[in-house]
Order: structure tokens, then sequence, then C-alpha cells
């Protein structure tokens, strides 16, 4: 967890890190990345034929890689990196890499405090997610908007579930797409799903959902609301468990709340709906015409 008070905010001027204090040790270094308190700066370094690893200020990790990238601090304070041995990819921790291996890698994502530190994977042609060193048991062919809740305690993603051929129109129209949570699958599948929002204490997965060529809403659980509509965009989840989310009706955008209208006034477009933290205050960018942007409360 960020540590707010733990930070430095005194005025003036100080010297976290020479960056040019080990250039003699590698052959070039790579954009650098600062730590959430600032303490820390820390940059992807060749340093020699097939030899990366990280520096942090001035001190290098102690092991090197084949390749390095995606070099991310999570909001506790430890470093991560993307890294490949023998063509197998992992995360590496302050320097320790996972024992868990892949053919490739990415996305990596921190839970609120931190603890949990989770990112993309491929291997074998599937994919999935790994969680603090620990793959889903479960893998798919086609797997997308991956998502890891803030407390760090669930995963998930849109995933393919059954096979699909070149131009196979038919199966697709059928529904081919889900969604998997920690890798396992809801019960129904759908022509596609797209971004998905936890609720509270992760009791339930909402999701945007495609019914058919023209027929949108939102599932929970699996579960589409009873409306239906010409578009919708990510759904958001209030504190008290209510389910929001932009859809399109008659051209216009409206913000719906668990398939009902909720604000009655129409909009050009409405994007990224948000919650205060009490639950009491929902907003969201708008337009109200072409070219018109506002924020709506």
């Amino acid at each position: 967890m960020v540590k707010l008070k733990a930070w430095d905010w005194t005025p003036g001027e100080r010297v976290v890190a020479d960056l040019a204090a080990r250039e003699g040790d590698y052959e070039w270094r790579e954009e650098p990345y600062a730590s959430p308190d600032g303490e820390k700066i820390a940059s992807v370094v060749k340093a020699g034929d097939f030899a990366f690893t990280v520096i942090v200020n001035e001190e290098l990790w102690g092991e090197q890689f084949e390749k390095a990238w995606f070099p991310r601090f999570s909001p506790d304070g430890r470093l991560t990196c993307l890294v490949m041995n023998e063509d197998e990819w992992t995360v590496a921790v302050d320097g320790t890499p996972w024992e868990s291996k892949s053919d490739f890698i990415w996305n990596t994502q921190f839970s609120a405090d931190g603890k949990t530190i989770a990112a993309s994977v491929q291997s074998g042609m599937e994919y999935g997610m790994v969680v603090n060193d620990t793959p889903w048991e479960t893998m798919y062919t086609n797997a997308n908007h991956w998502l890891l809740s803030p407390d760090g305690k669930k995963t998930a993603a849109a995933v393919q579930v059954k096979p699909l051929g070149q131009a196979d129109v038919d199966t697709f129209k059928q529904g081919v797409f889900s969604a998997a949570i920690d890798g396992q699958v809801w019960d129904k599948a759908f022509m596609n799903v797209w971004h998905m929002a936890f609720g509270p204490k992760n009791a339930f997965l909402a999701a945007e959902i495609r019914l058919s060529q023209y027929e949108y809403s939102i599932a929970v659980d699996g579960t589409p609301w009873n409306a239906v509509y010409q578009a919708v965009w990510e759904p958001a989840v209030s504190p008290a468990g209510n389910v929001v989310a932009p859809v399109r009706q008659g051209g216009k955008w409206y913000m719906a709340q668990d398939g009902e209208t909720l604000w009655k006034k129409p909009f050009t477009q409405i994007f990224n709906p948000t919650f205060s933290p009490d639950g009491n205050h929902l907003a969201a960018l708008v337009a109200t015409g072409l070219g018109k942007w506002t924020a709506a409360v």
C-alpha cells in the first residue's frame, strides 16, 4: 500500500540517484521508471551480448537475462520486470524470477496494496493469467480484457470457449465468448464479451456483452440484463453493488443501472462512469454535442 505519511515532503532539492554513475557497466540504458514514493529510479540496461538486467538507482540486479522489458513498481514499492531466459518468460520481483514459466508474458497488474502481482501469459498457444507465481489451471485459445480485482483476490478475462474456424460465421453467431474468473468460465457464452468489473468483495462479475449482430447488454455472472441496447460501454459498480453502464438507445446515450434507465437525460456520448467513495454520487464524461465535452454528475 502507498504509505503517503512515510514519503519525504521536505521542500528543496535532493539527489535521489546519479543516473550517470554506472554508465561504464552497461552498453545502454532504457527509459527510467520511478517508484511511487519517488525514492527509486529503475531502468532496463544492456550489460552485454544477450545480457539484460535492471538498474535501481545506482545498483544493478545480480541476475542477468536474455531479454527484459516492462519494469514497473508495485504500490508497495517492489520492482517487477518481465524477463526471459532460454526462451521462457516470467516475472522477476526485486531481481528474483518466479518459478512459473510461459512462452510469453505481458500486462503486469497490481492489487491496490501491492501484495498481489498478476500478468497475462501465453503457453502452448493458450492464454490465461499468472497470479503471485501461480498460473490459471485452465487456459484458453483466446483471451483478452484482463482484470485483477482491487483487493488482488480475483482475476478475470474474456475468453473463447468454443473452437472457431476461419470465416465460421454461424458458430460465431451462436456465441463463442464468455468470462472466466480465476480460469473458471461462466456457464453461458455470447457473441462477444468485453470489459468487466468486479462487485464489492468480488461478489459478482459484470461485463459488456454482445447478444447478436445488433443487440448489446450487460451480463452479471453470466445473466444478461433484461434490457437490450444498440451499444454499451464498460460497466461500473457502486459500493452498494449497483451496476451502471452507458447504453445507447434511439441513437442517444443514457446511463443505465441494473437494466433500467438511471439518467433520463440523453447525451451524444457517455464515457467512464465513476462513483464517489461513499457511493452517493455518480459522475461520467459526456458529450452534449459534436466536439462538446463536459462532466455530468
